[in-house]
């Protein structure tokens, strides 16, 4: 029940972050493969905590998953009945009249979310609270198929509803491309339901052992092409719909035609399979006639020809198909993580941080550190080298007075910050010499290792292994052998990998695992760190050219109220 929610609220991101994507089309795959109706009700499920996540204020996502922990079922009601569903407000609060119909669970589902009309006109979502008394029934005219959905009609007349169940703003409910995007988790669902008919009519072919005949091979062959057709479709609308880095256009467009190709698969696979099995195929003892009755219903959405035709004319316009477009860059690939809230992500336990020069603490970890320290768990941040390569040819700063002035700015940033001395570790390897193998290599691993051991440290976090800077690599590669050592969980940052030329992939194909995590409430103080260090700034060293300088983009990039970490080991 809690799987759709995102991982700070105690779930597993299914339907909330991009990474949740690709398990919940297989647990909708496998639910419809089971009984179409029961993934009727999970995507029904599914799509009201998604849009309390996507619309909802916090202490609303919070009540939510409370709701989902204690085993209530979500969903989404929004057909009008005769008397379509209004809110007014009246002396006793707001006041709920009219009733809904196509209901799926009617008497079973506890929190539904409904769109009700107000004064403006606009639908405004409402989560409403049921119990057993309610004005419902669970059938609705005879239905063909999904009976064991439940669907039927329930009447909200008279009910009051509190103004914190009020979900977004008016109009939220049909805002694009949300509204359109979530129709790939019913195509996923159908998609089992598809799986399903194909096992049936094989496994009862091969019983009547008529598997071999070649107008059943015919059969068989081309429902496998329809049912692999409809699931590349339905992946991809998933990837699409969930990445959160396409065009809303591109979303909308491949969502819609995801949708028909399941249709039409199904479809075309009901006609196989009624004329592979004959009329052994409509017998009510036959499980292929409840899932050809279940999936011909399910398959059935509002406006098919609406949806191709609108599809078809934002990809003629836009001059690309949906194969076409483009894969995910690696900064885009950054910004499709989950986002979190919790610094207790590092397991509880104490942080050690690598930072292969001063500075870099602070542009990748500084929100971390912050709010480690704002909790009293402050980290343990390694300084690995001695910062004497920034300005090689200044007179000025020789590199005794610029190492000097490198570890001050260090220490001011780590104050400012909240972190004590005591709490910093200065190693003085080469700058721009940190070795990756060799007698230097092996000994800094053991100074690391020590010192993770002395201080309690259960988790390492250290450059991305893909920042372009030989130092940062190097530092990584430190941590990994440093990591399997002492058995640290490894996380990574990324510096200069933000500034990686368009396009680029250096993991092409591996998934990315890691997460964004919030700071917006310690960013200031991560701003105010970064200036500490202004020997990097090019203002205060005037007297080398060619001296390093902290480019604009860079420091852009990590003026954002996020921080970005990779699950390494």
């Amino acid at each position: 029940m809690l799987a759709p929610l995102p991982r700070a609220l105690g779930g597993l991101g299914w339907g909330c972050e991009p990474d949740g994507a690709a398990s919940l089309l297989s647990v909708l795959r496998l639910l419809g493969r089971a009984s179409l109706a029961v993934a009727r009700l999970y995507e029904g499920h599914v799509n009201a905590l998604k849009l309390i996540c996507v619309y909802g204020t916090g202490p609303q996502q919070s009540r939510a998953m409370r709701d989902a922990q204690d085993g209530h079922l979500f969903g989404i009601w929004v057909t009008e009945g005769p008397e379509p569903l209004c809110l007014r407000d009246e002396a006793q609060g707001l006041v709920l009249s009219g009733e809904k119909r196509f209901a799926s669970g009617a008497l079973h589902v506890t929190r539904p979310l409904v769109t009700a009309s107000g004064r403006a006109g606009e639908p405004r979502m409402v989560l409403v609270e049921l119990g057993p008394e309610r004005s419902a029934r669970d059938t609705l005219g005879g239905v063909h198929g999904m009976r064991a959905a439940r669907t039927g009609v329930c009447d909200f007349t008279g009910t009051v509803v509190s103004p914190d169940a009020l979900i977004g703003e008016p109009g939220d409910y049909l805002r694009q491309p949300e509204f359109s995007a979530g129709a790939w988790r019913g195509a996923a669902a159908a998609l089992g339901g598809l799986d399903h008919l194909v096992e049936l009519l094989t496994a009862q072919l091969r019983a009547r052992g008529r598997h071999r005949h070649p107008h059943q091979l015919a059969r068989i062959g081309e429902a496998l092409i329809a049912r692999e057709g409809a699931a590349f479709w339905a992946e991809r609308a998933a990837h699409i719909a969930e990445a959160d880095v396409f065009a809303g256009g591109d979303v909308v467009a491949t969502v819609g035609l995801a949708r028909l190709a399941v249709e039409a698969a199904g479809l075309d696979i009901i006609r196989l399979v009624q004329r592979g099995l004959g009329l052994a195929a409509f017998l009510a003892d036959n499980p292929a006639e409840r899932v050809m009755r279940d999936l011909a219903t399910y398959l059935r959405q509002p406006a098919p020809d609406e949806t191709r035709d609108e599809a078809a004319l934002w990809f003629a316009e836009a001059g690309h198909a949906p194969a076409e477009l483009p894969a995910l860059d690696v900064q885009q690939r950054f910004r499709t993580l989950p986002l979190r809230t919790d610094e207790r992500l590092l397991r509880g336990g104490r942080a050690m941080i690598l930072a292969p020069h001063a500075d870099d603490e602070s542009l990748g970890c500084g929100g971390l550190i912050a709010a480690l320290c704002a909790c009293d768990r402050p980290p343990l941040v390694v300084l690995v080298t001695d910062g004497c390569g920034s300005h090689p040819g200044s007179r000025d700063y020789p590199p005794e007075r610029l190492r000097a002035l490198r570890e001050a700015e260090f220490r001011a940033a780590a104050g400012v910050l909240g972190l004590a001395d005591e709490h910093l570790h200065l190693m003085r390897l080469a700058d721009t010499q940190v070795p990756e193998t060799g007698e230097t290599f092996d000994a800094a691993c053991a100074e690391i290792a020590e010192a993770a051991r002395a201080s309690g440290c259960d988790t390492l976090l250290a450059p991305w292994l893909h920042d372009p800077h030989g130092d940062h690599r190097a530092v990584q590669l430190m941590a990994r052998a440093v990591a399997a050592r002492v058995d640290l969980r490894l996380l990574s940052y990324p510096v200069w990998g933000w500034l990686l030329p368009a396009g680029s992939q250096p993991e092409p194909g591996q998934p990315m695992r890691g997460f964004r995590l919030d700071i917006s409430a310690h960013l200031a103080r991560k701003r105010q760190a970064i200036f500490m260090h202004r020997s990097q700034y090019g203002g205060l060293i005037t007297d080398d050219p060619g001296a390093f300088s902290l480019p604009a983009t860079l420091l852009e990039v990590f003026d954002q109220p996020f921080e970005t970490y990779l699950e390494t080991l």
